[in-house]
């Protein structure tokens, strides 16, 4: 029986998919020839240099620290709510969550990923 739910959640799901993609494929309006669709502003204008700008790394650490941080706000405030009526288990559990964001923090302290401004020289 188990067999059987596992065929129906792997073929309806596929059967879908290729239903959805034919649909998409005989319903889509033709493709643009001119190639204008793939520059970078369709306005009709010859683009004079790459739109594409290269951001430092230091802005992606940033956004990865911000949702690491983000993540254990919203996990760490229930938490604290029931603290006390976790058992052991739960309170072990709550701290072994804090040592685990512990150290990707202390990686981007060390690395400098927090520090902005470069210490003038003397």
């Amino acid at each position: 029986m188990s067999l059987l739910g596992l065929l129906v959640f792997l073929i309806v799901p596929t059967v879908l998919l290729l239903i959805v993609l034919f649909l998409s494929f005989i319903l889509s309006p033709e493709i643009d020839k001119t190639g204008a669709s793939h520059e970078s502003y369709e306005c009709g204008n010859i683009p004079f240099s790459d739109a594409r700008l290269l951001y430092p790394v230091r802005f992606y650490f940033v956004v990865l620290l911000f949702l690491l941080f983000e993540v254990e706000a919203a996990l760490l405030i229930p938490w604290s709510i029931v603290v006390r009526k976790l058992s052991l288990n739960g309170v072990l559990t709550g701290l072994f969550f804090l040592f685990f964001l512990l150290v990707p923090f202390l990686f981007a302290w060390k690395e400098g990923v927090l520090r902005w401004l470069e210490p003038k020289e003397m």
